[in-house]
């Protein structure tokens, strides 16, 4: 009877994530918004691409503040077509002619550029780590480091401007239930099982492999997979607490479910450096995720199921090494 308890409830936490996807459809669904849009990231994404724009004209500018405003202009793109387009297609236009969503657009862009362009602890590895062990400390420090300048960030814009009108971005249990996301995680298990066996997943994962760090410190390779994957977590809390919280949460004061498609869009375009599939898949899952977090005003969900797909992943390399012995 517990058990029949336990499943029936489960079933209804399903059937509520789905009631809250099937009612934002029905609120925001326009075929011309969305095909425009898709269209609009089709086009754009392939020319990223084709020319790849991130490895050859941005990341050569990592260690450059100039390369702050570059990210805030190849953000600004997706972000603001899809506002606009928005507007246009539901009604919205008054939200265009309001200074301050374009200041907190403009806020929001700058916060995550700084966060992309934060490398500067290189040059303080380069002089206080032995050579064995910087690859390893660079790869730690740059999902802690980062996340962490990150988040303050995003603390610092919420207590500007919205302390008073919502708790911190979607840091709230309520309306979390985890069993659902749970078993959306077993069912992607299979998919991510297929996809490590490809050269090109192989090819980024898992993020850091073992190396000289090892001998240096006296480390086994479960320790340096350990420390470094608790680390890469921490990059995963602040993409929640950013895209479906900040840009979902705090812009639905302006463009109400709207808000979600133009998050949708910026979070695409951050994947142009990652496979293909991958990017396709961040286009759907930023979405779900998004309307979730809209509708229940919570982020753990999307935490829960980003966390769980980056680990799964980086297992499922980690088993590929060890089955070959590397």
């Amino acid at each position: 009877m517990g058990l029949r308890a336990a499943a029936g409830r489960i079933r209804g936490e399903i059937a509520a994530l789905v009631g809250h996807l099937r009612d934002h459809l029905r609120e925001d669904w326009d075929p011309r918004y969305y095909l425009t849009v898709a269209g609009f990231l089709a086009l754009t994404l392939g020319l990223a691409y084709a020319f790849d724009v991130e490895a050859v004209h941005i990341d050569p500018l990592h260690l450059d503040p100039l390369q702050i405003p570059v990210y805030v202009a190849f953000y600004a793109v997706p972000w603001v077509v899809a506002v606009v387009c928005d507007a246009y297609f539901h009604g919205r236009r008054a939200a265009l002619r309001d200074p301050k969503l374009w200041l907190a657009g403009l806020a929001a862009l700058t916060l995550f550029a700084v966060y992309a362009n934060f490398h500067y602890y290189v040059g303080w590895i380069a002089a206080n780590i032995p050579p064995a062990g910087r690859a390893f400390v660079f790869h730690c420090a740059a999902n802690v480091l980062r996340a962490g300048l990150g988040v303050a960030m995003i603390v610092a814009f919420w207590w500007v401007c919205d302390r008073r009108r919502q708790p911190l971005y979607g840091l709230t249990r309520a309306g979390f239930r985890p069993a659902p996301y749970v078993l959306v995680l077993l069912a992607l298990a299979p998919m991510i099982a297929w996809a490590s066996y490809q050269p090109d997943f192989l090819a980024i994962y898992p993020r850091h492999v073992p190396g000289g760090e090892m001998a240096l410190w006296g480390l086994s390779k479960a320790e340096v997979y350990g420390i470094f994957e608790l680390c890469y977590g921490a990059d995963f809390l602040f993409t929640e607490l950013f895209f479906r919280g900040l840009l979902v949460l705090a812009f639905a004061r302006w463009l109400g479910p709207g808000a979600v498609m133009p998050m949708v869009a910026f979070y695409a375009f951050t994947h142009v450096s990652k496979p293909v599939g991958e990017t396709i898949g961040s286009v759907f899952g930023g979405w779900a995720l998004g309307v979730l977090a809209y509708r229940t005003r919570s982020i753990y969900g999307g935490v829960t199921i980003h966390l769980g797909v980056a680990y799964m992943m980086e297992a499922a390399a980690i088993l590929q090494r060890a089955t070959h012995g590397l």
